[in-house]
Formats: C-alpha cells, sequence, structure tokens
C-alpha cells in the first residue's frame, strides 16, 4: 500500500490554504489507495503559547 507524506510545511500558511489543501491532499489519497502520514503533526496537537499567535492562530478552530 503506499504512502503519502504530508508535511506542515505543503499545507500553507493560512487556514484557508490548509484546508483546501488537506482535502486536495486526502482525496489523492483516496484515489491512490495509501495512507496518509501527517509528518509533524505534534505542532498542531502542542498547547499553545501566547508569545506564538502566529502558530496559535493556524491550529486555532474556528
Amino acid at each position: 500500500m503506499p504512502l503519502l507524506r504530508i508535511d506542515a510545511a505543503s499545507l500553507g500558511s493560512s487556514m484557508a490554504d490548509m484546508e483546501l489543501n488537506l482535502a486536495m491532499l486526502f482525496e489523492l489519497a483516496e484515489r491512490w489507495h495509501a495512507i496518509a502520514l501527517l509528518d509533524e503533526a505534534d505542532i498542531f496537537l502542542e498547547q499553545r503559547e501566547l508569545c506564538d499567535l502566529e502558530r496559535n492562530r493556524l491550529v486555532a478552530s474556528e
């Protein structure tokens, strides 16, 4: 089974870019019958810090 590695840099830097790119990459993984590996997913799961507002914006839910 193929592996589609997705890293945080390939997702974009805005919420809209991330949403669009994730949808496209998951669709591609489905078409290839591949496992999608979200590499560096820990940056989205770490506790947020007040000093890193840009990162907080990316991982915040609307």
